[in-house]
């Protein structure tokens, strides 16, 4: 049986009439009684008993036309589903985003959402090491990420974000100190990072680059195998963190200053990036709803 067959019956057991339904679906009458046997003769069974006197339902055709009516609606719904998935109005977004991304992950994500509630959205936070896995196998839909690692793949398109600038994180007496002597005396502390955390080898790049502008000297690192433990060591005053000013802890912890750096070596340029042969229109709606938004609201 096919979609025809059953649309065709469910119109004649509603109707009891073979000339109506005939020409109400413009074919003959003849053919719709072709098609009504051959259902019949597939299901083993009579649906109709017609008689010189007219037509009606048998008892196996009465239970049929339940069926063939959630059928028919079910089809119906799958058929729109599709169609919100083409558009781009349901399906799936799977995101993965750079830990240090919160707020832009947060602030667009809020507005896509409220346009398309019916796309089921998933979201993957972790380094950078981690996203480059993600950008290979092509486990994602939209990477936020950092500008200079996404160019690294020709095969991404990519959209500017806000950027962010790192900072130096310091405990509260440190940063009257910090405030008072200026960068050089960062030089006397011991500097807390753990370059992979975020950007792995980008992040590397551009620590040492900020080291070098500031004039910092030292060689007295202490690895930490995460940004809250570095934290904890700065808020004991064991030394300073070079860590970007967005970065989200919920809020930075009692007993650390937050100073952003002004210099262009501090400078972490943003961006999102997705594969140019995505055929998953969540991903296309996602990237023209941000580009709409940064075209409106003030850099």
């Amino acid at each position: 049986m096919d979609h025809i067959q059953l649309k065709n019956f469910v119109l004649l057991a509603q109707t009891l009439n073979f000339s109506a339904v005939a020409k109400q679906e413009f074919i003959s009458q003849p053919a719709l009684t072709k098609q009504i046997n051959r259902l019949e003769d597939e299901l083993g069974v009579r649906l109709f008993h017609r008689t010189k006197h007219g037509v009606c339902l048998t008892y196996a055709g009465e239970a049929f036309y339940r069926h063939a009516v959630a059928i028919l609606d079910e089809v119906e719904k799958a058929v729109h589903h599709m169609e919100s998935i083409r558009q781009g109005h349901a399906g799936s977004l799977r995101i993965s985003a750079i830990y240090s991304l919160d707020d832009e992950v947060t602030r667009h994500l809020e507005r896509f959402t409220g346009r398309y509630p019916k796309v089921d959205v998933s979201i993957t936070s972790g380094t950078g090491s981690q996203q480059i896995l993600s950008i290979n196998s092509q486990t994602d839909d939209l990477y936020f990420s950092f500008s200079p690692l996404l160019a690294l793949y020709p095969g991404l398109d990519t959209v500017p974000l806000s950027d962010d600038r790192f900072a130096v994180y310091v405990s509260e007496r440190e940063a009257e100190r910090l405030r008072r002597d200026g960068l050089a005396c960062l030089d006397e502390m011991t500097h807390l990072v753990e370059y992979r955390s975020e950007g792995g080898p980008l992040f590397t790049g551009m620590v040492f680059s900020i080291r070098e502008a500031i004039g910092l000297k030292s060689g007295r690192i202490a690895y930490y195998p995460s940004n809250s433990t570095i934290l904890i060591a700065v808020k004991a005053g064991m030394g300073f963190a070079l860590l970007p000013s967005m970065m989200n802890f919920g809020s930075c912890p009692d007993g650390i200053v937050k100073i952003p750096l002004d210099m262009p070596e501090a400078r972490i340029k943003r961006a999102l990036g997705w594969h140019r042969n995505s055929k998953n229109c969540a991903t296309t709606r996602f990237v023209e709803l941000l580009c709409d938004a940064e075209a409106v609201e003030p850099a």
